[in-house]
């Protein structure tokens, strides 16, 4: 799969056969979840380990003010009476 370019998938499938070798998932009606005392953090399924970091905590659309789009519907809708 890495040499057909497609290095991210490739990743994955390792991790989640690691996953399962482990015995770290469990399947239960159409649903995988990880076992309990399974720390999410050891397995990224192919994600790159800083990703949390290069997220943001909160929305970061508008920089923190509201747009004028969601200032038309407040006085559309919230108007005080």
């Amino acid at each position: 799969m890495q040499r057909r370019g497609q290095p991210l998938e490739a990743e994955a499938l390792l991790e989640a056969v690691r996953l399962h070798l482990d015995d770290a998932v469990s399947a239960y009606r159409g649903r995988t979840d990880l076992r309990d005392g399974i720390d999410a953090d050891d397995y990224r399924l192919g994600l790159p380990p800083d990703l949390d970091e290069r997220l943001p905590d909160r929305p970061i659309d508008g920089l923190g003010r509201p747009s004028p789009t969601t200032e038309r519907v407040r006085q559309l809708y919230f108007r005080s009476a």
